[in-house]
């Protein structure tokens, strides 16, 4: 072989070799991570196509003498690996990146710790997860985050007020059938535009495991926010109170078991047009005490 033919074959192998190689600082039990800030001594799980397996993430690894906490799980940290089965997050964890476990097609099961205030987009996406429980600590959920989970029952939503950044949370994750929470009011206080309610499809609502079938809004409530309720599979009847000035769009769309609407309010709230759009509220009956 030609001199310049050989050397055209070795880099043509480097780059073959290196077409798969991702940025990390340091490997610890076979976790990639990368450095986030010195003067901190943080760090984040880096990407890799090799993680399989039940995995746990420690709260803080030890690099040439120094011990790191671990604060992150990266975008695109284990997408892709569909060996991956669980994972375990430790509760040093604040943040969940893009695609983070996105296409982990064999993941059952996460533990997400009541540290994480930011899911990422498509952070689960198109996984294989049953259950998903949301902790209190989190504020942001990003467009897509548990999208594409076919086998997705359950979700469990916490006793506090998030922010949806984006579309379609729990899109084409059409088989959920039950969501949990123990505070109406934080729910209330969520607003959940662009298809971001886990309840959309049909899923049946239980405030402390009680399935809620007689809804009575709060005293004191002012605004039931855009698609509350959306698709509830539970609801028959709805009491709204005199406090209640507004609802917003969506609040009570496609919720075909919906019977009875009880308004107590001395003055009509404002309403969006489409609040019962896909409910029968033709078939409803609406009581004005």
């Amino acid at each position: 072989m030609k001199p310049k033919h050989l050397i055209f074959s070795l880099l043509a192998l480097f780059v073959s070799m290196n077409s798969f190689a991702y940025d990390y600082d340091f490997v610890r039990n076979e976790i990639y991570y990368i450095i986030t800030s010195l003067e901190n001594k943080t760090v984040e799980v880096a990407r890799s196509d090799t993680y399989s397996g039940s995995i746990t993430i420690p709260s803080s690894v030890t690099y040439m003498g120094q011990t790191y906490t671990v604060t992150g799980i990266g975008n695109d940290a284990f997408y892709g690996c569909s060996g991956l089965t669980s994972i375990n997050l430790s509760n040093t964890v604040i943040r969940i990146g893009d695609r983070a476990f996105g296409s982990c097609s064999g993941l059952i099961s996460v533990t997400i710790p009541n540290s994480v205030t930011n899911i990422g987009y498509a952070a689960f996406g198109d996984c294989n997860l049953s259950s998903i429980t949301i902790p209190k600590s989190v504020t942001n959920i990003g467009s897509w985050a548990f999208s594409g989970n076919a086998n997705l029952k359950s979700v469990t939503m916490p006793a506090s007020v998030i922010t949806f950044d984006g579309e379609c949370a729990f899109g084409r994750s059409n088989n959920i059938e039950a969501v949990y929470i123990t505070d109406l009011a934080a729910w209330l206080d969520t607003s959940f535009p662009l298809a971001n309610n886990p309840l959309r499809s049909g899923a049946k609502l239980y405030l402390n495991n009680v399935e809620v079938n007689d809804l009575v809004i709060p005293d004191g409530t002012t605004s039931i926010l855009t698609a509350a309720f959306e698709g509830c599979g539970s609801l028959t009847s709805v009491t709204i109170p005199n406090s209640v000035a507004s609802i917003n769009g969506w609040a009570f769309a496609s919720c075909n078991k919906l019977t009875d609407v009880w308004c107590y309010a001395e003055n009509i709230p404002s309403t969006e047009e489409d609040v019962f759009n896909n409910t029968d509220i033709g078939s409803a009956t609406l009581h004005v005490p």
